[in-house]
């Protein structure tokens, strides 16, 4: 069984959701970011920041810009949206 979560850096929500297979969790959090990602666009007209760090911890970051490759952690003084799955 996996559990795909969103947390926030900048609120207390989150979203946690049962999975029955790793395949099944990776499309749900491809969805939920997806439309997160297509929200952002829509609304504010740039290009929110994905961090993919593997297909189980991706970071959305809500400014242009960061990528694997920043060198250090500043990315996370932004707002930020926490993609993960958990095996359990």
């Amino acid at each position: 069984m996996f559990i795909f979560a969103i947390t926030h850096n900048f609120d207390g929500s989150s979203v946690a959701k049962k999975c029955d297979t790793m395949e099944e969790a990776v499309k749900m959090l491809q969805k939920y970011l997806g439309e997160e990602v297509n929200a952002v666009k829509a609304e504010s007209g740039y290009e929110p920041s994905v961090i993919d760090w593997s297909e189980d911890d991706v970071v959305l970051v809500y400014a242009e810009g960061y990528t694997k490759d920043t060198i250090d952690r500043n990315y996370a003084l932004e707002d930020c949206t926490y993609y993960r799955i958990f095996e359990v």
